[in-house]
């Protein structure tokens, strides 16, 4: 092929085609638990605080939510993939690879915000109050929110949990009406939380968990992440992880012969940019 304008134009073409073909191959199986939230600057602000108070008896004068009071910011962070292309794979014809390259590449940008999404929910960083989002002694209105548990996922633990989720109370001994209906697992759980609520062959109805929450075997649940799970809410307002996009960016190509991939290694560069952050909502 000769390495024209016209040439490199079609080429370009035909790698963005691959990117959006893989793209669309991603599964993304945080938006089950997620949400996403377009951002237009460096950082948001969120008054995650405020989602959780009630309506209450108007006697007097208005109680007024101050959103700014409590206050918690996500910063947008940078991330890039690029692939580079010999200028003597294109001359001699040899681009068969590079289908599959951009395709995989197409993937691998759309699984990002997945992952950055799982990397929340394991990471247990500081919420607005300073603690680590999953903890035992949170208070909130006088009551203690627990939502840690230590224990590997059996029918015991997870009936714990469930029951200490739907008993949360907030400020004036509200209840919060906190409902779980998503299990989250890795594939090492995968048959111990189908075990527990029924959703396996021969599965009887017997069973009190039979359906009372869906199952997400999550595929980055493993290694060091393996006996990791997650009971949650996700059918209210706010999900539990906030997947805050800021840039999806098209594919952006270096191969003029004045770039400096081209001037001094003969090679076509082309990348990705993507911009943006995941953190956890509603202890």
């Amino acid at each position: 092929m000769d390495i024209n304008r016209a040439n490199l134009d079609s080429l370009y073409t035909g790698f963005t085609t691959k990117l959006q073909e893989g793209f669309g191959m991603a599964p993304r199986p945080f938006e089950r638990f997620g949400m996403t939230v377009a951002s237009s600057t460096s950082m948001e602000t969120y008054g995650w605080l405020m989602l959780l108070s009630r309506m209450r008896k108007w006697a007097g004068d208005r109680i007024v939510q101050n959103v700014e009071s409590e206050l918690m910011t996500l910063v947008n962070e940078d991330y890039e993939h690029t692939v580079g292309v010999s200028r003597n794979d294109i001359e001699d014809d040899k681009l068969g690879i590079y289908g599959p390259l951009f395709q995989q590449l197409g993937a691998d940008a759309a699984a990002l915000w997945d992952r950055l999404a799982l990397l929340a929910l394991v990471g247990n960083g500081l919420w607005l109050d300073g603690a680590a989002f999953f903890g035992t002694t949170r208070k909130y209105g006088g009551n203690t929110i627990s939502n840690y548990a230590t224990g590997a996922l059996t029918e015991t633990t997870f009936n714990t949990a469930y029951q200490t989720m739907m008993e949360y109370v907030g400020a004036n001994d509200e209840a919060l009406g906190v409902v779980p209906d998503l299990l989250v697992v890795g594939p090492k759980n995968r048959t111990v939380a189908h075990g527990i609520v029924n959703q396996g062959p021969g599965a009887s109805s017997a069973n009190p968990n039979a359906g009372v929450v869906d199952v997400l075997v999550h595929p980055r649940l493993v290694g060091t992440y393996d006996d990791y799970w997650f009971l949650l809410e996700t059918k209210g307002p706010v999900k539990p992880v906030a997947v805050q996009k800021r840039k999806e960016g098209a594919l952006v190509r270096w191969d003029r012969d004045t770039d400096e991939c081209v001037k001094v290694h003969n090679r076509n560069d082309y990348g990705v940019h993507y911009r943006g952050v995941a953190g956890l909502t509603l202890p």
